[in-house]
Order: structure tokens, then C-alpha cells, then sequence
């Protein structure tokens, strides 16, 4: 399975070491197509982009286009990812930072648009269209863990 194929037109912002050695991967993607395995989300639910922008401009930014965040681990002595998952609402979702704990659950940030964004034990449950722009922590317990 070759996950960098399957993004399209995503990319990769963060990498981490959880600690029995799999890397982590966190990114977006505008890809309805990406490889899923063993995952959370297993289908896109990005959003459209707003407003929609021509296709040069998103040649040049892709992250001006709907996007889901995405989650992939890898074992480095294995052909294919341990898993890979779609993290997103309808909105728009990018993955920016990831980390794991010793329990190898992977916390994510990143920013959305998604009022749908799914949550659990959140400091903020909604999301507040009044507070200034910031990532938000995500939690996420991966499956294996």
C-alpha cells in the first residue's frame, strides 16, 4: 500500500515515535481516496472550501481546499501502515502537530471549521465562532494501543 499515492493532494506536517518505534504521521488531505486501515474515521467528510478556489490556486495552496486531517502509523519492518484514519468533520480540518504518551495514545492539534468535529471529555465541546483562531488539542486513542 503506498499511502504517499493516496494522499493526492494532501501533505504531511508532523511525525512522531510512539514508544514501541512505529512512526506517526498527522496531515491533511483533500483525497476522498486515502488508503484506510484498521480506522477511526474510515471515510472523508471535508468540506468544499470557502470560497472555491480556481485551480491554479489550489495547484499553489492545497489547504485552500476542503480538507480532512489524517492519522497514519508505521511499523518499519512492515509492507503496509498499522493503521490509517480520516480525522475530520464537514468542515474544513488540517492536522498541524502530533504526540504520543506512553500508553501510545496519539494527541493531534491542528485547526478546523467542522461544528461537528467529533469530541470527547473536550474542555470547549463546541466549537466558538467568537474566540480568535487557535489549534485545539485533539485526542485520539489509535487502535493496537
Amino acid at each position: 500500500m503506498n499511502i504517499r499515492r493516496r494522499v493526492h493532494d494532501g501533505f504531511g506536517n508532523a511525525v512522531a515515535l510512539d514508544p514501541s518505534g512505529r512512526v506517526l504521521l498527522a496531515g491533511s488531505t483533500g483525497s476522498a481516496d486515502l488508503a484506510v486501515l484498521n480506522a477511526v474515521q474510515p471515510t472523508y467528510r471535508g468540506g468544499t472550501g470557502s470560497p472555491t478556489p480556481s485551480p491554479l490556486v489550489l495547484k499553489l495552496r492545497p489547504s485552500l481546499a476542503g480538507t480532512d486531517g489524517f492519522v497514519a502509523a508505521f511499523d518499519l519492518d512492515a509492507p503496509a501502515p498499522v493503521y490509517s484514519t480520516y480525522f475530520g468533520g464537514s468542515g474544513n480540518d488540517q492536522l498541524t502537530g502530533i504526540a504520543v504518551d506512553p500508553g501510545r495514545s496519539a494527541y493531534v492539534t491542528g485547526a478546523t471549521t467542522s461544528l461537528d468535529l467529533r469530541t470527547v471529555n473536550a474542555a470547549q465541546g463546541v466549537f466558538a465562532l467568537d474566540l480568535p483562531v487557535r489549534p485545539d488539542i485533539l485526542a485520539a486513542d489509535p487502535p493496537g494501543a
